[in-house]
């Protein structure tokens, strides 16, 4: 009984809060249309925060742009890269292109073009075609050796780009 009532419980908490996060996403959507950017981010921190995926893609981008934020620089830059991840981590592809390109870059992370490769390699194992555009073309500018890196790497950190 007790079990039934604890997955009962459990159910409708995560009905709540992901009605909740989409409800967030879509008032984030339309602030943003308005241009209220500010509160357009803050309504994606916050369904982020309750486990919409989109919403922390959404975040990521409004940071990387400036958007609602008070300046764009290295710590916004700093934090799109780490929303980025998160959404990356979380199995979403587009994020996944845009944090690679910011390892490729060196912007918000460490110059990086191995981690790069391999977080393209998980997007194009997921049937992303520009993704594995961008991998394709990240090799052509990659040092002798640095692919076969990227290979190992993939090996080590594909777990953690599955998303749920």
């Amino acid at each position: 009984m007790f079990r039934k009532a604890a997955f009962g419980a459990a159910l409708t908490t995560a009905l709540v809060f992901g009605g909740l996060a989409h409800a967030g996403y879509d008032e984030g959507n339309a602030l943003y249309a308005e241009g209220k950017y500010s509160e357009a981010l803050q309504e994606f921190v916050d369904a982020g925060g309750a486990g919409n995926v989109d919403a922390v893609y959404r975040a990521a981008l409004m940071f990387e742009a400036g958007e609602g934020t008070a300046k764009k620089d290295d710590q916004a830059m700093e934090k799109a890269a780490a929303w980025f991840q998160t959404a990356a981590r979380a199995g979403h592809t587009g994020a996944m292109k845009k944090l690679a390109k910011m390892f490729a870059d060196g912007r918000g992370k460490p110059q990086d073009p191995v981690q790069a490769w391999a977080i393209l390699q998980i997007a194009a194992d997921r049937g992303d075609k520009e993704a594995a555009a961008q991998r394709d073309a990240l090799a052509e500018t990659m040092r002798p050796g640095q692919r076969e890196a990227g290979k190992r790497r993939l090996e080590k950190i594909t777990d953690l780009y599955q998303g749920s």
